[in-house]
């Protein structure tokens, strides 16, 4: 309520909340009496009063779509001084016909306010007929930190699916601060704390009280200018009294001044006992009501004052090692009783611990000027950092390389680093620190091993994939002997097969450089005749009388010892049980039919297959079809016969493309079979259809092949995608391109009904911008044909925003005959390691002619440095090779499934050529 110009005259400013139906109105005078009546203005009662002492007003019906009302014009800054609360207020928020969101024009509405320079933070209230639904956001627990504004913005959403937005903004009385400084400080600083205080308007204050306030109690060290001596005063608070001319710590007068000019508050000679943060709260003269009340405006934070070194550099992964810390302050080392307040904190691999240093004298003068603390390094591929602190935050670091231990590995005295399947080897490990050469630091220490894709037998005891790691302890000069036994592989297993190998000190901390291994990988067996190596036989007639001599070698192709390793024939009527004699067997015999297995048998360890030798007779068999040519989504119906019996056979058939990849496999012929080339799996183009038959227990069966030709199906005639131009149609690997793409679509409809038009990349590129940077078609006479439905972007096949979509309704105004498409587009293109051709595919789908599709290619490059996968560019050395820990690095990739297995055995290959 407010007066009016004339005086005579009170108006009423009232706005009703979503549920009030009328607002009651009592006036008084003075006196506080109520008054006998008023008049209203612009009635048409003049001779009766409107509205009586105390009586009520109909609510005006809101005509507005959305109305915002705060129920507070202003709050407080909120602080302790004066008993000020946390702060309030509610947001009325109605649409038309005085109606809550969710109960009238309005469905939902989003109240937000915010109000940074006084400290609050954004928050916000969602009002519909779940939430809040009479209408009301309240905030509450708000403390704002100094005078201001808050904002207050509705967003709301009509029924219709309008957006609708208000504002209004709720005042915060109290006073303003400015120039605070400084903001941050380390506990070595001596600073001068100033600001500015103001009030509201920007006018400058004289008569305020400053507190500052250390969250430590006894954070501040404050020099006193009133004594003397200088003396300082240590508290929590400093208090800048501006009407009584004084600084004070804690109550304590430190300095005066005779008075506060401009509002500029200032204490100086401030320094720190101790670090965190700093808040500020200004008061009245009086000291009854909190004007600005703000926290963290000054930081104080630790001083990194110490130079620290250590005498042992790199550290040891695997061992616990003293290292003699030497800590230096300005060129000076840190001596004597100094050392003795100091921590030490080792940060290392992910984690933090706290060490527990003793000082010592390492010159033999008397006096302790190192601090020494047992270090445990766990990752070899980590930094180490060493800490001290002088107890004050006062602190300082060195950082510190890791190296790992020199583990290796001979397998049975002889040349060659992998395991062979099937086997038994001899493997000596030795632990050397190879910052010495010497293994004595590993002495009674442990080695650990770890199967990878596979089962071994190491000394007698199963080692699986996924066990925990088995140990063995090393000897005074860091070695140990185990036997290790590597199970058949097994048809399901996936490369690489691998021994992994880590090493611990005798007080077992890990070195974490476990990623070395030994593969394992399988023998060989072959044909020896004539003193050459040849390959086994694969097949041979039945009932053939042979005479064989065969020679084993395992993984390193090294020949098998003298005795301990046995030899055996499964199948095929050849019973030869035997022990392989340097690596060599004579087998002899008469093979019956069936299948000859070649066994070799390590004890301990089961049998493992070298190869096979067939015994069978052979047949042919014949793949027909009843044609080979098809329309996508027809059929072709094959016939499998086996011709030795004249009859129909049952078998599997693989279909490959032209280039050799596998479409289809193991699809089931029994006798007959149709096949539908439908369009998702087979483009147009060439195919060839291989029908195989397993082999019996009496023979063996020839495939067979039918090629294939897969056409697309032929639209109306003189339909079609032609003069397809994509320019430029090469680009460069990993690149963003403008392209001009156009085609012409022949004998189009023009029945004025819709026709859509898209454009499909590869899933691996994408289209920028939401549409097309241009597009115009036009008719065979060049008149432009306007877009129904404007272009947007879609993803297909897997991709994200590779497709673009739109529509024409040309009418007989047209002549489609021939239609043009003119686009410019701009897409984003992977990055690819070998040149790759990749279709742009065009299709459209008339309302009348139905479908039709073209595809023109488009061409990437690697980018200048890129191409063909090389192990040593890739995981090696700076001399050209790759080394254990290249081998490691690249083992890591593949299990993250950044390294296919292909380029794993590339590493692998090379890792074996250069070690």
């Amino acid at each position: 309520m407010s007066n009016a110009s004339d005086a005579s005259t009170v108006e009423f400013n009232a706005t009703p909340n979503a549920s009030a139906d009328a607002v009651t109105v009592t006036l008084e005078n003075n006196a506080s009496e109520t008054a006998a009546g008023y008049e209203a203005n612009g009635t048409i009662t003049p001779s009766t009063l409107d509205l009586t002492g105390s009586d009520s007003v109909d609510v005006q019906t809101s005509t507005e779509d959305l109305l915002v009302t705060p129920t507070k014009e202003s709050i407080e800054v909120a602080g302790s001084t004066g008993g000020e609360d946390a702060q309030n207020f509610d947001v009325d928020v109605v649409g038309s016909n005085n109606q809550a969101p969710g109960s009238g024009n309005l469905d939902n509405a989003t109240v937000t306010i915010s109000g940074d320079d006084v400290g609050i933070s954004e928050q916000e209230v969602v009002l519909n007929s779940s939430n809040n639904a009479d209408g009301t956001a309240s905030f509450s627990g708000l403390y704002p930190e100094q005078a201001g504004e808050i904002t207050v913005d509705v967003v709301a959403y009509k029924t219709d699916g309008t957006e609708v937005t208000d504002s209004a903004s709720v005042s915060v009385t109290g006073d303003q601060f400015n120039s605070f400084s400084p903001t941050s400080a380390t506990i070595d600083d001596t600073i001068e704390a100033s600001l500015q205080v103001t009030d509201a308007d920007g006018a400058p204050l004289n008569n305020r009280v400053v507190n500052l306030t250390h969250e430590d109690s006894s954070g501040f060290n404050v020099t006193d200018a009133d004594t003397s001596s200088n003396d300082y005063q240590t508290g929590q608070n400093i208090t800048i009294d501006g009407p009584n001319g004084e600084v004070k710590v804690d109550g304590t007068p430190v300095a005066t001044f005779s008075s506060i000019n401009n509002g500029e508050y200032s204490a100086s000679n401030i320094s720190f006992d101790a670090t965190g943060s700093v808040s500020l709260e200004v008061v009245n003269a009086a000291g009854s009501d909190t004007r600005v009340n703000a926290t963290d405006v000054l930081s104080v934070t630790g001083a990194e004052v110490y130079e620290v070194s250590s005498d042992t550099t790199p550290a040891l992964a695997g061992v616990s090692e003293m290292h003699n810390l030497t800590v230096t302050e300005d060129g000076q080392i840190v001596n004597g009783s100094d050392l003795s307040s100091f921590t030490v904190t080792q940060t290392h691999d992910g984690s933090e611990t706290q060490l527990s240093p003793s000082p010592v004298d390492t010159d033999d003068d008397g006096t302790n000027d190192a601090l020494q603390v047992s270090v445990s390094a766990t990752n070899a591929s980590d930094t180490l950092e060493l800490r001290v602190d002088d107890g004050n935050a006062r602190t300082g670091s060195t950082t510190i390389d890791v190296v790992a231990p020199d583990i290796t590995a001979s397998i049975n005295d002889q040349e060659g680093n992998a395991l062979t399947e099937g086997l038994n080897s001899t493997v000596v490990y030795t632990v050397e620190d190879p910052r010495a050469g010497e293994s004595g630091t590993f002495a009674n220490g442990e080695i650990a091993l770890t199967a990878v894709n596979t089962t071994y037998v190491v000394n007698g005891t199963s080692l699986a994939d996924g066990d925990s790691p088995q140990t063995y302890t090393l000897d005074e000069n860091g070695q140990t002997t185990v036997t290790v036994g590597v199970q058949p592989f097994g048809e399901d297993a996936s490369a690489p097969f691998e021994l992994v190998h880590n090493a611990n000190d005798s007080a077992g901390s890990s070195t974490a450089a476990g990623d070395v291994s030994l593969p394992a990988e399988s023998p060989s067996i072959y044909l020896f005749e004539n003193g050459e190596r040849a390959d086994v036989p694969a097949n041979v007639e039945p009932n053939t009388e042979v005479d064989y001599t065969f020679e084993v070698t395992d993984a390193n192709d090294q020949n098998l010892p003298v005795d301990g390793v046995g030899f055996e024939t499964n199948g095929g009527n050849l019973g030869v049980d035997t022990t392989l004699d340097e690596g060599f067997v004579d087998v002899s015999g008469d093979i019956g039919s069936g299948t000859v297995d070649l066994n070799i048998n390590d004890t301990g360890v089961s049998a493992t297959t070298l190869d096979s030798i067939v015994a069978l007779e052979t047949a042919d068999l014949n793949l027909s079809a009843d044609s080979t040519t098809v329309t996508q989504n027809d059929s072709i119906e094959f016939t499998l016969e086996r011709l030795d019996r004249d009859r129909q056979t049952i078998g599997q058939l693989t279909i490959t493309d032209a280039d050799g990849n596998v479409v289809a496999e193991n699809l089931e012929i029994d006798g007959t079979e149709s096949v539908t080339f439908d369009t998702a799996t087979y483009s147009a183009g060439d195919y060839t259809v291989e029908a195989t038959k397993t082999a019996s227990s009496q023979k063996t069966f020839n495939a067979d092949t039918v090629n294939v030709t897969v056409e697309e199906p032929a639209g109306p005639e003189g339909y079609a995608i032609t003069n397809v131009s994509l320019e430029p149609n090469t680009v460069e690997s990993n690149t963003t391109v403008d392209h001009d793409l156009s085609y012409t679509v022949t004998n189009a409809s023009n029945d004025g009904d819709s026709d859509e038009y898209t454009i499909t990349l590869p899933a691996s590129a994408s289209f920028e911008g939401s549409a097309p940077n241009s597009l115009n078609v036009t008719d065979a006479n060049g008149d432009e044909i306007s877009i129904s439905d404007s272009a947007s972007l879609a993803d297909a096949n897997g991709g994200t925003d590779n497709q673009i979509v739109f529509g024409i309704q040309p009418d007989s105004d047209y002549d489609t005959s021939a239609v043009t498409v003119d686009a410019n587009v701009t897409v984003a293109f992977p990055e690819v390691s070998n040149e790759t051709a990749a279709d742009v595919t065009l299709d459209v789908s008339d309302s009348t002619q139905g479908d039709t599709s073209a595809t023109t290619t488009v061409t990437i490059t690697p980018a200048d440095g890129e191409g063909e996968f090389d192990p040593v560019a890739e995981y090696g050395n700076e001399q050209g090779e790759v080394a254990t820990d290249g081998l490691i690095t690249a083992i890591g990739d593949w299990r993250n499934d950044d390294l296919t297995t292909e380029e794993l055995l590339a590493v692998i290959q090379q890792w074996r050529s250069d070690n």
